[in-house]
């Protein structure tokens, strides 16, 4: 990880502290967590606001969302790390067990809640009539695969690990193969729609 990154990581005393924090942002969390778990998704939470520039506003994007603790996922999403059912994630056993590295778990935060700011934009759309009914991950150009999972997930994760590497760059999964780096439109796209500048 990069010495920027490192510094930039949120560290949290106590199962308070990450509670407020992630209430900040209009998260809750339910099951039994491991406090370092829960920290991990927490400074992942923290880089996202960040990015973003404050709480206030990633809270907008996400809030109402609940993070849950379970063994392995339904269905298509046995064996994932993390799944995405509306404004609920669900984060498995496999992401904790130590095979992946800090980052990646704070990285996967963030891809699953990209997915949740895309739902919640398409239903803010439709709910005020202002514009089509979209999802931003339908409109973001394409470029470059990022990782292997954007090479085969479609729009919906191509858009997930885009945020991630908006946020995280060359640390978020850095061996995987193929890794490209988002290019400059895409970045400044990403920053537009999530900072509310516009697209």
């Amino acid at each position: 990880m990069s010495n920027e990154v490192e510094k930039s990581i949120a560290h949290f005393y106590d199962d308070g502290i990450l509670n407020d924090v992630l209430g900040e942002a209009g998260i809750g969390a339910a099951g039994k967590w491991d406090f370092g778990e829960l920290s991990l998704l927490g400074q992942g939470v923290v880089a996202l606001a960040n990015k973003i520039g404050n709480m206030g506003r990633l809270k907008e994007l996400v809030g109402g969302t609940a993070f849950y603790r379970k063994t392995d996922g339904p269905g298509e999403c046995s064996g994932m790390l993390a799944c995405t059912f509306g404004f609920t994630i669900e984060f498995y056993d496999v992401l904790f067990g130590g095979a992946y590295s800090d980052n990646h778990v704070r990285g996967t935060a963030v891809h699953e809640l990209a997915h949740v700011i895309d739902f919640r934009f398409f239903l803010r759309r439709l709910e005020t009539g202002q514009g089509d009914p979209i999802l931003p991950s339908a409109q973001l150009s394409r470029g470059p695969d990022i990782t292997s999972y954007a090479q085969r997930g479609g729009y919906l994760e191509y858009w997930g690990e885009a945020v991630a590497d908006w946020v995280f760059g060359s640390s978020y999964k850095p061996k995987d193969s193929p890794r490209n780096p988002l290019a400059a439109d895409q970045r400044l796209w990403i920053e537009r729609v999530l900072t509310g500048w516009g697209w």
